[in-house]
C-alpha cells in the first residue's frame, strides 16, 4: 500500500474527466472560451425570452382587439336586421310611406313566399324541414298577408 501512496503520477493521471470544471471557470476542455460561449448562450436564451413575452402580449392585445372589433360588427349587423323589422311593420301598418322602403318590403315579402314555398316542397319530399331562419322570420306577418 505504501507503494500506491508513494508514486505522485498514479494519482495525477487519474485528476477530474474532461469537461468537469473544477479548478475554476477556464479550466476545462474549451478553457476561458468555454466559459464566455456559456455566458453568451445563457444572455441570448433570456433575451429571447424576453422577446417572446413581449411579442405574447402583443399578440394577446392584437387577438382582444379583433375580437373586440369582431364582436362590435356583430352587434352593428344585429341592429340593422332589428331596425330593418321595425321598419318593415311600420311600413305594412302604414306608419311609414316611402317608395323606396315599400318596394324593400314587397322584396322580403316575396323572398319569404319563396322560402315557405320551398320548405312545403321538402315537406312533401319527405325531407326534415331545415332550420329556420336564426332571426326567427321564415313566414311574412300576416298583416301583409291580408293586404295582398
Amino acid at each position: 500500500m505504501a507503494e500506491e501512496s508513494s508514486n505522485p503520477q498514479q494519482s495525477s493521471e487519474a485528476g477530474p474527466a474532461p469537461g468537469k470544471d473544477e479548478a475554476g471557470p477556464g479550466a476545462g476542455p474549451m478553457g476561458e472560451a468555454g466559459g464566455v460561449l456559456g455566458q453568451a448562450m445563457f444572455d441570448l436564451a433570456r433575451v429571447l425570452l424576453r422577446k417572446g413575452r413581449v411579442e405574447a402580449r402583443k399578440a394577446a392585445s392584437t387577438g382582444r382587439l379583433r375580437l373586440d372589433l369582431r364582436q362590435l360588427l356583430k352587434d352593428r349587423d344585429a341592429m340593422y336586421t332589428k331596425l330593418g323589422r321595425e321598419l318593415r311593420h311600420l311600413v305594412e301598418g302604414g306608419e311609414l310611406d316611402h317608395p323606396g322602403l315599400k318596394r324593400g318590403v314587397e322584396r322580403i315579402g316575396e323572398l319569404d313566399r319563396r322560402i315557405d314555398d320551398l320548405k312545403r316542397e321538402l315537406a312533401l319530399a319527405g325531407e326534415a324541414e331545415p332550420d329556420s331562419d336564426p332571426e326567427g322570420a321564415t313566414t311574412a306577418p300576416e298583416s301583409s298577408a291580408q293586404s295582398d
